[in-house]
């Protein structure tokens, strides 16, 4: 996993910024031990999300977060507040969307089965937004949905930064962090939403049987009671809480 604060690819939900901060994040090798082997992962959601179906989610999550991008404007040095546990108090969006970006550029080699040293650790290093970071961040996305698309076995292993999980854990992973990130950038900017009931619906089926887990090796913040009885409601709640955005005083 990258010391230099760097985003590190495949980390356990990263929130919008793809990355742990050196100082904030928990020791991922460490605590993927008490993760399931592949044979076990978290079976529960299999009941009701099929193999298509979680590409789907993957799919329309990772398009939220890239439409969410597309609406910043000229919002990039509003701030982005925490969305997981590791996540640093306050950000700026362009910050975080850099951050995101080399994630996202990692996916398709990870789907293929690459590792980290066949690429090259630093392959994605840089400025990857450049002078439009909308239209580059969108670019990275189609790339990561036409990848995902195309997965012949979900139970395939991902090469991550923190050890091997499965295709289906890594793409959980991913659902779970861009979803909760649109919601904090779309609130961080004051656009409308991009997450839905029906997509926070099948992602809360992913989280839920994944959320305690989570919480217990410093992932997820400490649910809180849901604002409503929607999906969104309980998925956020789950989550830890609503996204706001304080205003400076």
């Amino acid at each position: 996993m990258a010391s230099s604060g760097r985003a590190a690819p495949g980390v356990l939900p990263c929130g919008v910024s793809g990355s742990y901060p050196t100082a904030r994040r928990f020791d991922a090798r460490r605590s993927v031990a008490a993760l399931p082997s592949r044979g076990q992962e978290l079976t529960a959601s299999r009941a009701t999300v099929l193999p298509m179906d979680l590409i789907d989610t993957f799919v329309r999550a990772d398009q939220g977060i890239a439409d969410a991008v597309a609406r910043v404007g000229d919002a990039w040095s509003a701030t982005l507040p925490p969305v997981f546990a590791t996540d640093p108090p306050a950000r700026e969006v362009h910050d975080a969307v850099a951050h995101l970006a080399r994630d996202e550029a990692w996916i398709p080699a990870l789907l293929a089965g690459r590792t980290l040293a066949d690429v090259g650790t630093d392959a994605f290093d840089g400025h990857l937004l450049g002078d439009d970071p909308a239209a580059a961040f969108g670019r990275l996305a189609v790339r990561a949905q036409e990848a995902a698309r195309g997965i012949p076995d979900l139970g395939a292993p991902v090469h991550c930064s923190f050890g091997d999980c499965s295709t289906e854990e890594y793409l959980w992973q991913l659902v779970v962090a861009r979803t909760l990130g649109a919601e904090a950038l779309t609130a961080a900017v004051g656009t409308a939403r991009v997450v839905d009931d029906a997509l926070a619906a099948a992602v809360l089926t992913g989280l839920a049987p994944r959320a305690e887990l989570w919480r217990s090796v410093g992932i997820l913040r400490p649910a809180v009671a849901p604002a409503g009885p929607a999906p969104r409601d309980e998925l956020l709640a789950l989550a830890g809480g609503t996204v706001t955005v304080e205003c400076p005083t």
